[in-house]
């Protein structure tokens, strides 16, 4: 189940031909980003709005300082790009994104498949 308080992507990337990339029709999807991936990772505890303590976190600037605003318009900025934060994993050899939703497995089966 998503967590509402992220941004996840909206559509697997695919090819020129419309065929998911990565995908092989033995093994199938092979590709790392998928819906599951989270867009715009959240910042530290520390930084983000929702559970920072202004009394734990030094001031870079006085109050009143203009860096303040300009630094909170390229926050903004940045957090429009709508980035997907990625590594390169060195066994897969390939981008494999950073931030993603848990996977818990597919629901158990209730009865024999008919």
């Amino acid at each position: 189940i998503p967590d509402p308080n992220y941004e996840y992507v909206k559509e697997v990337p695919v090819d020129d031909e419309g065929v998911e990339i990565g995908y092989d029709p033995v093994f199938g999807v092979s590709h790392p980003i998928d819906t599951r991936t989270i867009l715009n990772p959240p910042d530290s505890y520390v930084i983000d709005e929702s559970t920072r303590d202004d009394r734990l976190v030094p001031q870079d600037f006085p109050e009143g300082d203009p860096e303040i605003e300009m630094n909170a318009e390229i926050t903004k900025f940045r957090k429009s790009l709508k980035q997907v934060e990625t590594y390169t994993d060195p066994y897969l050899k390939m981008e494999v994104p950073r931030h993603m939703a848990k996977w818990h497995g597919y629901p158990e089966q209730l009865s024999f498949p008919k």
